[in-house]
């Protein structure tokens, strides 16, 4: 008697290369995160070493006329290019690293397919975690 055939719903990532790769992506990402996080704590040490050095500027800027909105203005402004050209460099990164992986997956023998085009979620993500930290910066 012959085997039914039997469907599996693609969502459940049913694959031989999840069950290859599935730890060692789990490591990366983990790896990832924590890169993120230290390079995170640096940039928030350094914007608060700027600020404690900018003080003086700005009890300048206060002296000779200029509003508290126009300074949160400027500190804003400034946080936000800063967080937009990190949001666009890691993008290009990911991009970059993502096809790097499937070069490196590839072999002679197993050319391996993956899709690897920016998903609006991840872009959506990006662009939320860049405005985040551009409003978070404002208050130093």
């Amino acid at each position: 008697m012959k085997e039914p055939l039997t469907l599996v719903e693609s969502a459940t990532g049913n694959s031989f290369m999840r069950r290859r790769y599935e730890r060692p992506l789990w490591t990366l990402m983990v790896v990832v995160s924590l890169v993120l996080l230290v390079a995170c704590a640096d940039i928030a040490n350094l914007l608060l070493a700027r600020a404690t050095a900018r003080r003086h500027e700005v009890s300048v800027r206060l002296a000779i006329g200029a509003s508290r909105g126009q300074l949160m203005r400027q500190l804003f402004t400034e946080s936000l290019v800063l967080s937009v050209i990190g949001a666009a460099g890691g993008m290009l990164v990911a991009q970059w690293g993502s096809h790097l992986l499937v070069r490196q997956l590839t072999t002679a023998t197993n050319t391996v397919f993956l899709d690897m085009s920016i998903d609006w979620h991840i872009l959506a993500f990006t662009i939320g975690a860049a405005a985040a930290s551009a409003c978070g910066r404002r208050s130093s």
